[in-house]
């Protein structure tokens, strides 16, 4: 019987690489996290469209549209709304940029603007509630305009609570660097709320009076 002499000769272990000078923490997309808020504005941003394709489609069964026009004190509401959020995206752009040069100060002064002017927008809705004159069950319209409405409003409430809790530790610390990724990572989340509302504005609040 033969053997292997190959067999016989103990193996050494790979070398060990050393990480030690690797970063504890980065920006952008070499961040985890960055990819999962992605992810989820992707997802998110699908049902938003897929709600607004559903609007068109309830639109062409009706001769007369919309079949309960919305008040003028609810477009006047929506039309603030509208640019308190805008006035929100250069904050929160300010913010992540601050973070990313992980000054505290300037990123911790610009969430809480964006952060301020987010539940302002959510304040101002819940006046435009009241104002608008119909109800989600009364016809297709009015389940198509309650859902984005809707979905919108959760989407802004889940920005500014996650605001919140990122200005609580900003705030009471400890704060490490990773934090200011976090930040970085959660100010995409915010730029979708206001972008989607561009569109989704116009076709519920715009389209109807064209």
């Amino acid at each position: 019987m033969t053997v292997d002499a190959r067999s016989e000769v103990p193996h050494s272990p790979p070398p060990a690489l050393d990480v030690s000078g690797l970063p504890s923490h980065a920006f952008g997309h070499r961040a985890p996290l960055w990819w999962g808020v992605i992810l989820l504005v992707a997802i998110e941003a699908t049902a938003m469209g897929l709600l607004l394709v559903s609007y068109f489609y309830v639109r062409g069964n009706y001769d007369l549209w919309p079949p309960t026009p919305l008040s003028p004190a609810a477009f006047r509401l929506a039309v603030v709304e509208a640019l308190i959020l805008a006035a929100s995206f250069p904050a929160m752009v300010i913010c992540a940029r601050a973070a990313r040069r992980e000054q505290l100060a300037p990123t911790r002064t610009w969430l809480v603007v964006a952060t301020v002017l987010g539940t302002a927008m959510l304040i101002v809705r819940a006046f435009e509630i009241p104002n608008i004159p119909f109800h989600w069950a009364q016809h297709a319209y009015g389940s198509v305009f309650w859902m984005i409405f809707g979905v919108h409003i959760a989407h802004v409430l889940t920005g500014v609570l996650e605001n919140a809790m990122l200005i609580a530790l900003l705030c009471t610390g400890p704060i490490e660097k990773k934090h200011f990724g976090d930040i970085e990572a959660s100010a995409l989340l915010w730029y979708f709320v206001v972008l989607e509302w561009v569109p989704a504005f116009a076709i519920l609040y715009l389209e109807p009076r064209w």
